[in-house]
């Protein structure tokens, strides 16, 4: 074949470069090694073709699959290790099945996602040993307790199920059953192949459902076959925004977004085959909104969640619920339509726990409010709230800065009307036990900053005030400060040139390692 590596790819890959991960299921081997387990149809690529797949944008690999475990363990193994060697991200597969199944945590943006993949049954030519090394292969039980260790501690979960019956564009029984247990369990996204066609796409209880997407890059000929999409989305604080549906068609082994009539026989077969479950879709331009019948075109996730004795509670832009152990809903409280909370910090204390959050009045040019909430296992309660005047305040977090076991608060903020992140500083608040008072603004006293955080870093008792801060070279230093009774002082800087513009995407402790 005398097409280069990217030829596959050459109508999609700027599309798919524009995100900032991109997914795909690996379907097959990338390796030298192993030896055919002489399968009917066997899998295997050589390592040379996946500079194709990285040009075209891909970093994110699921690995549960049927097909790779074609060429046996080591081919499987090898496969993960070289992609992971280049810098990219894989899940789904290990060297048992407990590596297999854990969740694959990523860092990016102010984010942390939580990504878990599996081979679902029955599949055809999928028979492996669960002692050996290969894919995911997990119980439903499995995956829900998965999803409910690192619920509290991530953003988002997407789950990725490779299931269903080949060339089937309804979904079984068995995968809308997983699928709504998985959700129910805390998923936030579900993304499926296996089928090689198009299935439904429903949305259940504000979560999208991709039961398959089809084929991408396949050699199979069929029409049928050769239709398929692209599903894309913005993950937020606490938002999944613009979910899309792409039509793709593939024409001479290249996937390409459809135009004219291949994109009009894809949009009615994907409504056709949705119908059952009430989806909608609205159509801009050459892509498809996946919504409901509230048309509401993002699906909010809880900015935080955390427990109370045998409650949970939900920390919502537009609400705070609380649920006992068998999912009733005790407690909600819900905030008028023209606020939102845009974070949330708390702490436990001998009653329940403090909840602080910054509340934004939506079209209100008078800057936002750090408001107080307390909750309690009898429910929750607001108490009071302080509006920052001409702020706008952008991240809360609690901390004890200087050791006394009372906790203090520090809030983000720039000046209304101001959009440059250059212009950010710190408003810090202590706590009395019963309310807040500000003890420091810190625009002259620290240099502008891009994120903070606070962290003992050096397991000295005292939490440290770490800041991301801009250079004139157009890179970051992580500059690290101590609390001395009046003001933020200088104890450290930790590492320059960085091109990280999010302090969640950096750990401090690997440069103290370095030091």
């Amino acid at each position: 074949m005398s097409e280069s590596v990217d030829f596959p790819f050459e109508h999609i890959s700027a599309f798919i470069n524009e995100y900032d991960l991109a997914f795909c299921n690996l379907e097959c081997p990338v390796a030298t090694t192993g030896r055919s387990t002489g399968k009917l149809y066997c899998f295997r690529a050589d390592t040379t073709f996946f500079l194709g797949v990285q040009n075209a944008g891909f970093n994110l690999f699921s690995l549960a699959n049927n097909h790779i475990i074609d060429w046996g363990d080591d081919a499987c193994l090898d496969t993960k290790s070289f992609i992971e060697k280049r810098k990219l991200f894989t899940f789904g597969a290990g060297k048992d099945q407990k590596e297999a199944l854990e969740p694959l945590l990523i860092n990016m943006n102010g984010l942390k996602l939580a990504l878990f993949a599996s081979v679902g049954f029955p599949l055809k030519d999928m028979i492996w040993p669960l002692s050996k090394p290969g894919p995911a292969q997990a119980s439903l039980e499995q995956l829900a307790t998965g999803i409910d260790l690192v619920r509290d501690s991530v953003d988002f979960i997407i789950v990725s199920m490779h299931w269903g019956t080949e060339y089937e564009h309804i979904p079984k029984t068995h995968q809308m059953t997983w699928a709504h247990a998985l959700i129910d369990a805390g998923a936030d996204l579900i993304i499926g192949h296996h089928p090689h066609v198009l299935q439904s796409i429903e949305k259940y209880k504000g979560r999208i459902i991709l039961y398959s997407l089809g084929n991408f890059v396949f050699d199979q000929r069929k029409l049928y076959q050769r239709q398929s999409g692209i599903f894309s989305c913005v993950f937020k604080d606490g938002r999944i925004d613009s979910a899309c549906f792409h039509p793709v068609i593939i024409e001479n082994f290249q996937p390409k977004r459809a135009e004219e009539n291949d994109f009009e026989t894809i949009v009615q077969k994907i409504k056709q085959m949705s119908v059952r479950y009430k989806t909608v879709f609205l159509k801009k331009e050459n892509c498809l909104f996946i919504t409901d019948s509230s048309c509401v075109l993002y699906i909010d996730t809880p900015l935080m969640r955390t427990r109370i004795k045998d409650m949970t509670v939900y920390i919502n832009r537009g609400s705070i619920e609380m649920f006992d152990s068998t999912g009733s809903l005790q407690d909600r409280l819900i905030l008028p339509q023209d606020q939102e909370i845009k974070d949330c910090c708390y702490f436990k204390d001998s009653t329940g726990g403090k909840l602080f959050t910054i509340t934004h009045r939506m079209n209100n040019t008078d800057g936002d409010f750090v408001s107080q909430f307390s909750i309690k296992k009898s429910g929750i309660v607001p108490e009071y709230c302080i509006q920052e005047m001409q702020h706008r305040l952008w991240k809360i977090k609690i901390a004890d800065i200087n050791c006394d076991s009372i906790p203090e608060i520090c809030v983000g903020a720039h000046k209304v009307g101001t959009l440059e992140r250059d212009d950010n500083f710190l408003l810090l608040y202590r706590w009395n036990g019963a309310h807040l008072h500000k003890i420091l603004a810190s625009s002259r006293k620290l240099n502008p900053l891009i994120d903070f955080s606070l962290r003992d870093i050096d397991n000295d008792g005292l939490d440290d005030l770490i800041s991301l801060e801009p250079c004139s070279t157009g890179t970051y230093t992580v500059v690290v400060y101590q609390w001395l009774g009046f003001d933020f002082v200088k104890y450290r800087e930790l590492c320059t040139g960085l091109e990280k513009a999010w302090l969640s995407d950096i750990d401090p402790k690997q440069y103290l390692a370095e030091e």
